[in-house]
């Protein structure tokens, strides 16, 4: 099968502010998505907006919205929005190339998900939920199409239609919002929609990520929206316990389903096992090299669009993709222009021995680029921690004078450590992708700390437990042009604090 990547056509064009363009991914509705490269050389996916919308104010209010409400949300089961502009003439958004075919696309091309697969799906997508909850988001629109199945876990997409729970609805009288076969009682009802209209979405992929159909079947929308409010899910062919699972968050109450919390304590008990392993089957896996990116030189449009070279994993068919067409939930993640991917430790696992992932081996290595200004050195600053009590989130975030911290906010973020009272495992966590950090080694500089990212990544999610005083690592933020040296200086066990030591270099020197 030949790879997904459309070639650019006369209208296309060749640039988005400064992003060059190598090839159309997709087209909907509101615009075109096209491929792109960051200049640290990060795969980007750019959405730019059909010219009609732009000259909306309604539609611009709505962008503008989603835009901030993004920004609110981290996860890292969802994907990162690298840069957006709401107010250009034309608005345009760019997030990370996410690698992972749609489960939509997966089921119809490979077939259903085996049970274990399955459970890693629901836990992952029940992950991100928290985290889009948390921020007083509601997707509204959850369905196969806004889920990638990435080698090393689920990512939760495409935003476009969400609104922050209390945000005053922009939709227009006739515009239905959501997808019919995967609407939720109360949706069809045009009533309150919350939290837990995502659960029961929830609730139907997971039936159709196992049988491969609508927990409600198919037919028109009349018909469909009948089955939805009146009669109970078809769960022939589901396991047990996820039939089990399904049917709690498919209750037509919305106060009778589960909280995304109480999924990711469910579904605990089939993944913790499966988490050292490849987690798509074969026939799933096997459909990943066709979304892998192409060749690109940030300074050249290519016309013709040249495999990348890649040593692949055992019994991993390189690193998925596919693109978010819409806003992706929002963390700016670590980036480098290696797009191979390890299977992570999932964050319902023990904390375990703390070693570099396998993603060196399959990342073809960079040139290490030259001239580096330093932008601070040795800033001191503290993440307080938490009891794990309740959700507790601390970010931080790096400009060009030192880092600032966050105590639960949901700031622009670089990294940031997290627990919760249904995760009690609290975690730092360096990005929402894996080969972007790395054990510092004996770097002491910009040059040696990209030399380490890009030879020897490790998994971003550290486990507290794992951490220790002295510990020194490296991270690279292309988006932003940051290599950062960060030493831990001091642990507190029992409140769960960190306080690092942080030197930072800007590249190329900034102005």
């Amino acid at each position: 099968m030949s790879n997904r990547f459309a070639p650019l056509s006369a209208d296309d064009p060749a640039a988005v502010a400064g992003y060059p363009l190598f090839a159309r991914l997709g087209a909907g509705g509101m615009g075109r998505v096209y491929l792109s490269i960051s200049p640290g050389g990060q795969p980007l996916a750019i959405k730019v907006v059909r010219r009609e919308y732009a000259d909306d104010e309604q539609f611009r209010k709505r962008f503008q919205q989603e835009v901030q409400a993004a920004q609110r949300v981290h996860s890292a089961y969802t994907a990162p929005l690298v840069e957006a502009a709401p107010d250009d003439p034309v608005p345009w958004l760019a997030t990370v190339y996410v690698p992972g075919p749609s489960l939509h696309t997966a089921v119809e091309e490979a077939g259903p998900l085996p049970e274990k697969a399955v459970w890693r799906l629901v836990a992952g997508i029940a992950e991100a939920l928290v985290g889009i909850h948390a921020a007083g988001v509601v997707h509204r629109d959850l369905k196969p199409s806004n889920v990638l199945l990435a080698a090393d876990r689920p990512r939760v997409i495409d935003f476009g239609i969400a609104r922050a729970a209390d945000a005053t609805s922009l939709t227009r009288t006739g515009i239905q919002v959501g997808t019919p076969a995967f609407m939720t009682p109360e949706q069809i009802r045009a009533g309150a929609v919350g939290p837990a209209t995502d659960v029961f979405a929830l609730g139907q992929l997971a039936v159709f990520a196992a049988t491969g159909r609508s927990a409600f079947g198919e037919g028109t929308t009349e018909a469909l929206f009948f089955r939805i409010l009146n009669e109970p899910p078809d769960l022939d062919g589901c396991p047990p316990e996820l039939a089990e699972l399904a049917t709690r968050c498919l209750a037509k109450d919305p106060a009778a389903r589960p909280t995304p919390e109480d999924i990711v304590a469910l579904a605990r008990p089939h993944t913790d096992a499966a988490e050292t392993s490849p987690w798509l089957p074969p026939a799933t896996a096997a459909l990943t090299a066709d979304y892998e990116p192409p060749h690109m030189d940030p300074g050249a449009r290519l016309q013709t669009l040249v495999p990348l070279p890649r040593r692949r994993a055992p019994l991993v068919a390189g690193a998925a993709a596919v693109v978010a067409f819409f806003l992706l939930a929002v963390v700016v993640a670590f980036q480098t222009g290696a797009v191979g991917k390890a299977a992570r430790q999932g964050p319902t696992s023990s904390p375990g021995p703390y070693q570099p992932s396998s993603a060196a081996s399959a990342a073809a290595p960079s040139p290490t680029p030259l001239g580096y200004a330093e932008e601070f050195r040795n800033a001191a600053f503290t993440m307080p921690g938490g009891d794990c009590t309740s959700f507790v989130h601390i970010t931080v975030s790096f400009d060009r004078k030192g880092p600032s911290v966050g105590v639960g906010g949901w700031m622009h973020s670089d990294f940031n450590f997290d627990c919760s009272s249904s995760r009690p495992d609290p975690r730092v966590t360096f990005g929402a992708n894996d080969g972007n950090a790395a054990l510092a080694g004996t770097a002491t500089d910009g040059p040696g700390c990209m030399a380490a990212v890009r030879s020897a990544p490790i998994q971003p999610l550290v486990p507290f437990a794992n951490l220790h005083k002295g510990m020194r690592f490296c991270a690279l933020y292309p988006a932003d042009n940051h290599v950062v040296l960060l030493k831990l200086t001091s642990k507190n066990d029992s409140t769960n604090a960190l306080s690092w030591s942080a030197t930072a270099w800007h590249t190329p020197p900034g102005p």
